[in-house]
């Protein structure tokens, strides 16, 4: 079920998830998808049934009934799922910049050697709204519709990956300029989601200054933010990277931080805070950059961890 709407739409940021929702036709659904593929409006949304977990950004894989059983369209959420527990279909998110594809029919899924194994096909696409795709599953979908002849070069993907030149690093400054702030690019950020040097009160005198917080908040000293990140330029001795930990760390703890990472010129390390502790040798995310901006599953783990919409999350 959807209902069409108009809203200002601005850039949407890396998909972290992607789902499947689903339509009917005695309702329209068909219809209504069909006409706002053609018309491409680009405020043109609906709004439509999600996973409460749904993030701006995600991708939508849409399956409709009839008059054909088949994947119909691929789509954006436009917003987060809203869950309302008094409404008959519960969570709903709006949906965005639907392109058609070749259409793929359950029958085609379940005569596929990958899909024909995967549960949801198993389960002949019953009750799908919400439901999750993997990456692999996407990677698959998008080898299937080339197969049948569909384009994939204007569908979204999960993270772009892209060669990078990072030039001579010579100084920390590097590190954050030209390997560190691209990334937080790509992951959805700009440079008013963040604040560099950030001075916070430890003690009478003495002043803390995190190389990156993210959504910093507080009344006095800004006294909390999710994400706090520490660069430097060199980390390769365990001394090295053990110092950095503990810098970043004690960054976290002053500001509540439930996520904390940090960085060198060849790599990238994310840690979660919880119950105030942090353990160095349990990361939940370590790469080298070139893997980080290179392969997309590597992009993809880090987008699902520290991600804008993630890390915004976070406040709530």
């Amino acid at each position: 079920m959807c209902n069409e709407e108009n809203v200002t739409k601005s850039a949407l940021p890396q998909p972290t998830n992607i789902w499947i929702a689903g339509g009917g036709g005695k309702n329209g659904d068909y219809e209504r998808l069909e006409d706002m593929c053609a018309r491409k409006l680009e405020y043109n949304t609906s709004i439509w049934t999600c996973n409460e977990q749904t993030k701006r950004g995600d991708i939508i894989v849409m399956y409709v009934t009839s008059p054909y059983s088949c994947i119909h369209s691929i789509w954006r959420a436009n917003s987060v799922g809203i869950y309302n527990p008094f409404d008959y279909y519960q969570s709903r998110t709006t949906i965005c910049d639907g392109i058609k594809i070749q259409p793929i029919t359950l029958n085609d899924l379940k005569t596929d050697k990958y899909f024909s194994n995967i549960s949801v096909v198993k389960q002949n696409l019953r009750g799908v709204n919400g439901k999750k795709f993997t990456a692999e599953d996407y990677e698959q979908l998008l080898r299937f519709i080339e197969q049948k002849g569909g384009k994939t070069d204007t569908l979204p993907k999960l993270f772009e990956c892209e060669k990078m030149d990072f030039g001579k690093i010579k100084v920390e400054k590097d590190v954050e300029e030209k390997i560190l702030i691209p990334i937080l690019n790509r992951l959805g950020y700009g440079e008013n989601d963040w604040v560099r040097q950030l001075s916070l009160k430890a003690g009478r005198k003495e002043k803390a200054i995190p190389d990156f917080v993210f959504f910093a908040h507080g009344k006095t000293h800004f006294e909390t933010a999710p994400f706090v990140v520490e660069a430097k330029l060199d980390m390769s001795s365990s001394a090295e990277r053990r110092n950095a930990f503990n810098q970043c760390f004690s960054y976290a703890k002053m500001l509540n931080a439930k996520l904390m990472g940090i960085c060198d010129k060849e790599r990238f390390v994310i840690y979660t805070v919880e119950n105030g502790s942090a353990s160095i040798d349990n990361p939940v995310f370590e790469s080298n950059w070139n893997s980080t901006y290179n392969d997309e599953k590597t992009g993809l783990c880090l987008n699902k961890l520290v991600g804008k919409e993630v890390v915004k999350s976070l406040l709530k």
